[in-house]
């Protein structure tokens, strides 16, 4: 049995087109090497697009390469993953589903409190597949905690669990703020678990359990992936031996300076002389710039010019984090900093209770603000005022559990 997985290629993410035209290309790479490779079938652990209802021009480009493999006589099965799941059911997954172009296997029912999920059988080499999707702000932990683990187990054959979550034991440190299930939460006795949501590259096998395997992103979706993983990828199951394919579409050139102590003039010449110093040809080139200056500000550097000369040297594209580069005033009087994330995260729990609603405890209410705010947060992309409006608002009633019909 010969399989690739796949996660978290976020079609349609980034919103520089340089770096959105190369996650596209990782996909089409994948693709040639299955293909190439022939492979029984492709498992997708969530997040193929990064919204529910992506671009047309992502769409129309995944849809080719879906029916590459569908020409091939290769099939796809998927989970919806946290950003390409929609409450309402609006997902652009459940259109590619219905024309054939793929299955999703995060099926089952509820039954007196316990959630059974039913297996996908893969035709060609017998593969039993299932699994649980993905939802933001860890909504998903629900359905583990439901989850019937009886009848999974007692079915026989190959079984491959694909699951969008963190598992709190494979979690690195850096990843503790996301939310994650315990491995215990998992049905044991599967052959293959095949993971999403956390962009690592992990395999580790459990005692009780075949291998949770994590193949990172297959692109590097933000500045910090760029920088720390340099490429995408996916693993291949050749009966039983693992395999990573690296997808490296550009190579990376990554530039840090500490600027603690330094003045904006020294900050802007060594830059200068690190780019001048590097073969930049069809790179992408990163740029931290960290610390407080000594004099000046971070608004005296003209990083135009510096990613101007990047790009004279042959740059495919410039890219600038200086998130955590200030100006010594601005440190003195700055009490503490947070990312947009931490900050929702935070005004949310200073309003929690204010508002009594009866069955709704602290935690549930917070789930549904994060819930809520998620869905608020989506962008519009290509679609049309009226549909956008009506998609969000139908997104929001499905989070509050009302039915406007």
């Amino acid at each position: 049995m010969r399989f690739a997985h796949i996660a978290d290629s976020h079609i349609g993410g980034w919103r520089d087109e340089r770096m959105k035209r190369l996650s596209k290309e990782s996909l089409s790479f994948a693709i040639d090497e299955i293909i190439r490779r022939r492979l029984d079938f492709v498992v997708i652990a969530g997040d193929l697009f990064d919204t529910s209802i992506p671009d047309i021009e992502s769409l129309r480009m995944s849809v080719r390469n879906l029916e590459r493999l569908k020409k091939e006589g290769i099939p796809v099965y998927v989970i919806p993953g946290s950003h390409d799941f929609s409450p309402s059911g609006r997902s652009m997954i459940n259109v590619l589903e219905e024309a054939n172009l793929l299955v999703n296997v995060a099926k089952g029912e509820s039954s007196e409190g316990k959630l059974r999920l039913s297996f996908t059988r893969d035709e060609k080499s017998g593969a039993l597949l299932t699994g649980i999707l993905g939802r933001r702000n860890s909504l998903d932990r629900e359905y583990y905690e439901r989850l019937d683990y009886d009848s999974l187990v007692r079915e026989d054959g190959f079984k491959i669990f694909v699951f969008h979550a963190g598992v709190i034991e494979l979690m690195p440190s850096a990843f503790s703020k996301m939310g994650a299930v315990p491995v215990s939460s998992f049905p044991k006795g599967f052959n293959y678990y095949a993971g999403g949501h956390i962009h690592i590259v992990k395999s580790e096998r459990i005692e009780g359990y075949g291998p949770f395997v994590y193949p990172g992103p297959l692109f590097p979706n933000n500045f910090e992936e760029v920088e720390r993983l340099k490429e995408g990828g996916f693993f291949i199951f050749d009966n039983g031996r693992l395999e990573r394919v690296p997808i490296r579409i550009k190579r990376v050139e990554t530039l840090t300076i500490n600027c603690e102590g330094m003045s904006s003039s020294w900050v802007e010449r060594e830059l200068k002389e690190m780019i001048n110093s590097l073969d930049l040809r069809d790179a992408i080139a990163t740029i931290r710039v960290k610390g407080a200056l000594s004099g000046g500000s971070p608004s005296d550097i003209n990083f135009r010019e510096i990613s101007e000369e990047a790009e004279r040297k042959g740059a495919y594209i410039v890219l600038r984090n200086t998130s955590a580069f200030v100006s010594r005033e601005f440190k003195e009087v700055k009490v503490e900093r947070l990312s947009p994330r931490e900050i929702e995260e935070k005004i949310v729990s200073e309003h929690l209770g204010t508002v009594k609603v009866e069955g709704v405890d602290r935690e549930k209410e917070r789930s549904l603000f994060m819930a809520l705010m998620g869905v608020l947060s989506e962008e519009k992309g290509d679609v049309k005022k009226q549909d956008f409006e009506d998609k969000i608002a139908e997104e929001g009633m499905g989070v509050l559990g009302v039915n406007d019909k």
